[in-house]
């Protein structure tokens, strides 16, 4: 508990959880720039590449989205 009164294993969960959130922030810039022939030059992603980027850019948008939701729903993941 420490001075803050705060579970350290419920501050891991909470900074786990708010990673999640903005993981498509971080994910999204990546896949633009390597969809970019103009910076990647001859190493710029193919299409099934570029494909199944999205659809990874997809599954991350989703738990994103879930991820508060699913942590208020659980009690911030107490048994």
């Amino acid at each position: 508990m420490g001075l803050t009164g705060v579970s350290p294993l419920q501050l891991v969960n909470i900074s786990i959880v708010f990673g999640m959130v903005v993981m498509p922030f971080t994910y999204h810039p990546i896949l633009r720039i390597a969809m970019d022939k103009n910076i990647m030059g001859k190493h710029v992603n193919r299409r099934g590449d570029t494909v199944l980027g999205v659809a990874v850019l997809g599954l991350i948008i989703v738990a994103a989205l879930a991820a508060i939701p699913l942590m208020i729903a659980t009690n911030f993941g107490t048994p």
